[in-house]
């Protein structure tokens, strides 16, 4: 029996089963750490934090997307709404008096920023209310940091695959990408932040993985589907996530052009019905995005607006 057990224990240490075992350990220290982050960061002190929390709480509380104008609440409205819609399920249950509040701010912010380190760093003030247990927008704020959090630990794990892909059977070097990944330290400081910057982060992975896959199995349907997909949710999680069009161009280009083919023809037309089937399913899924802006701005991004704006 005891040999029996040692058999299966040297099994298991010398098993990828044991490496994923440490890829997600490497993944739950990522998720300690950014909470620990998210919460000795005072709420709304990460880079422009309050504009992010208020475009969560618009489709929380008010239950519709928000439209680019110079009132307060909308500074954010520019980026598509993945992101902040998951945060926003999220954080819901949590109700706030005014979704678009204004903490109070920090007089001395500023005040001699030409100077090291005698100016007050925090942008506004913060009490004992936004201490634990959380409640009001304190809670609101940490639950959709939280939710940060989740879209950065997804983003470590496929760091690992990437790499394991990159490099068949070698988990040490994919364990030690996962770990420089996850203890980043502004990805951490990020990852406990509300921002969508974290989530384009996994978007954009996502996207490299199924790359990956493509120049290893070649440009079948399926695959062509399921990149269709990522982009997708890509074009709604950031629109500079649209300039991976030309990582999936590669990989379709070097998967197609590699393969046996009886002609060119025979690959051109292998290359068009990938592009043809990404496309479709891309539009399908955010293709009503860049038109509701189109509607509303004249253009596509929004970005004309913004910029009108600021």
């Amino acid at each position: 029996m005891d040999q029996v057990q040692s058999r299966a224990m040297q099994h298991f240490i010398r098993s990828p089963q044991r490496h994923y075992l440490w890829a997600a350990l490497i993944t739950a220290l990522y998720l300690m750490l950014g909470v620990a982050y998210s919460v000795i960061n005072p709420i709304h002190e990460a880079t422009d934090e309050l504009r992010h929390f208020r475009y969560v709480r618009y489709i929380a509380d008010i239950g519709e997307l928000p439209v680019q104008s110079g009132e307060a609440g909308n500074a954010q409205a520019h980026h598509p709404p993945l992101y902040y819609a998951t945060a926003a399920l999220v954080s819901a249950w949590v109700r706030l008096d005014d979704p678009l509040y204004e903490p109070v701010a920090n007089p001395q912010w500023g005040f001699r920023n030409w100077e090291v380190g005698t100016d007050n760093k925090n942008l506004y003030i913060h009490g004992p209310d936004e201490g634990w247990p959380y409640r009001g927008p304190s809670l609101a704020a940490h639950l959709a940091r939280w939710t940060t959090l989740l879209w950065g630990a997804g983003t470590v794990l496929l760091t690992y695959l990437i790499v394991l892909r990159i490099f068949p059977g070698r988990h040490a070097i994919a364990l030690l990408a996962a770990a420089i990944a996850a203890l980043n330290p502004m990805f951490l400081y990020l990852g406990g932040a509300i921002n969508n910057d974290v989530p384009a982060g996994l978007a954009g992975a996502a996207i490299t993985y199924l790359c990956l896959l493509v120049i290893r199995n070649g440009a079948t349907d399926r695959l062509a589907l399921w990149l269709g997909v990522a982009y997708g949710l890509a074009s709604l999680t950031k629109f500079n996530l649209v300039a991976m069009l030309a990582v999936i161009e590669l990989a379709l280009l070097l998967a197609i052009w590699t393969a046996p083919a009886p002609d060119q023809r025979a690959r051109w037309l292998r290359w068009l019905r990938a592009n043809a089937i990404i496309a479709g399913v891309t539009l399908a899924i955010s293709g009503w995005w860049y038109v509701r802006n189109i509607i509303l701005y004249g253009e596509p991004t929004g970005f004309l607006r913004l910029t009108e704006i600021w």
